[in-house]
Formats: C-alpha cells, sequence, structure tokens
C-alpha cells in the first residue's frame, strides 16, 4: 500500500502533459500497471484490502481529474483497479486518427 501511495503522489505531482514517456522513463501509466502486475502476483484473493485501498485512491484521483466514468462493470475490486489505471492511459498521439 505505501508503494502505490507513493505512486499516487506521483500522479498528483506531476502534470498531466508530463506523463507522457521520456528518453529515461516510461509513460506514467506503464509504471503504475507494472506495479499493480508485480502486487497481483503477490495477493490470490481479488478482493484484498489493497485493492480497495488502490480503488479508493484511483476513484479519488479521477474525481479530481472530472474523469470518473458513471458506471465501470467489475467482478471484484482487483478488476476494478485495472479498470481505473486504465482510465488514466495518456491517448496514443502517434496513432492514426479516424474521422
Amino acid at each position: 500500500m505505501g508503494l502505490f501511495l507513493g505512486m499516487e503522489v506521483i500522479f498528483e505531482s506531476t502534470e498531466r502533459g508530463l506523463w507522457s514517456p521520456s528518453p529515461s522513463h516510461p509513460p506514467l501509466y506503464d509504471r503504475a500497471k507494472q506495479l499493480l502486475d508485480v502486487v497481483s502476483e503477490s495477493f490470490s484473493d481479488p478482493d484484498e484490502p489493497f485493492w480497495v485501498f488502490a480503488t479508493c485512491m484511483l476513484l479519488s484521483k479521477l474525481r479530481r481529474d472530472e474523469r470518473r466514468p458513471a458506471v465501470i462493470d467489475f467482478r471484484n475490486c482487483r478488476d476494478l483497479t485495472f479498470a481505473l489505471i486504465g482510465l488514466l492511459k495518456l491517448p496514443d498521439l502517434t496513432a492514426p486518427q479516424s474521422g
């Protein structure tokens, strides 16, 4: 939980424009996802208190950024955490735009 709290501090203290990759760092979303993947291997219970904590932190961030969705389908807290972290992913600005 301490590592995730530290990551949340990074989310809050880093301007969204700096979440993109740099020569020395992958995108902030990728770093967060890597942490969650490692944690996921450690907990067999998908409703482990860590997932509840992470979900609360992410919902708080999304609310402050006015990016909280109306509905999210999920089966357990781990699924919800991964769905929420996906909402923080920046769009790929190098991909061709349709329209």
